[in-house]
Formats: structure tokens, C-alpha cells, sequence
């Protein structure tokens, strides 16, 4: 069973900011959220708001248009680069937009 997360809506204080600051680099956002009882959710949208992350970037028109062109068409090697996206943004965009594989 999960361990849910004891602060919702609490305010971060200064010593978990420092903490947070100082070793969100070194853990996952779920291994920080388990340790300081807050969700990944929360981690992430901290991080971004402080600068010490980027958000993901969001999918262009232009993205979406090639790869609803060439998906299934080329590898996900070029593929990935001709996006500049990762495998798994590739296909978790794919399985959204119900695009599949030609064979």
C-alpha cells in the first residue's frame, strides 16, 4: 500500500527548501517525495518554480505533424532525433494521438 503524502497544500519551510535545494539533484522525485512525505507532483512544481529544474517541453504542432507522418516509418533512433524527443515521450505521444505502427 502507498504511503500518502502528509502535507497537502502545506507551505515549504525554509529547512526543506534547503534540503531540497541541496539534494534534488542526487534522487529521483519519487525517492525526495517519499523522504519529505510530499507527492512527486509537489517536488517537481517546487523545483520548477525555484529554477532548479526546467519544465518538459511541450509538443509543437510541427512535432506532432512529422510524427504522425513518418511514425512506424523510420527508427525511433531517427526519430528521436529528427524531434529531439525521447523514445518514451515519442511513444507515449503515439499512444495518445492513436498513431500505430505501419508494418
Amino acid at each position: 500500500m502507498k504511503k500518502k503524502a502528509k502535507n497537502k497544500m502545506k507551505r515549504w519551510s525554509e529547512s526543506d527548501l534547503n534540503w531540497l535545494m541541496a539534494n534534488y539533484k542526487r534522487f529521483t522525485y519519487k525517492e525526495i517525495a517519499r523522504k519529505v512525505g510530499r507527492t512527486e507532483l509537489a517536488i517537481k512544481d517546487i523545483t520548477i518554480k525555484k529554477g532548479w529544474a526546467k519544465p518538459k517541453p511541450k509538443w509543437r504542432e510541427d512535432e506532432i505533424h512529422v510524427l504522425k507522418d513518418i511514425y512506424g516509418r523510420i527508427s525511433f533512433g531517427d526519430l528521436s532525433k529528427k524531434l529531439g524527443k525521447s523514445k518514451n515521450s515519442i511513444t507515449s505521444k503515439a499512444r495518445r494521438l492513436g498513431i500505430v505502427k505501419i508494418r
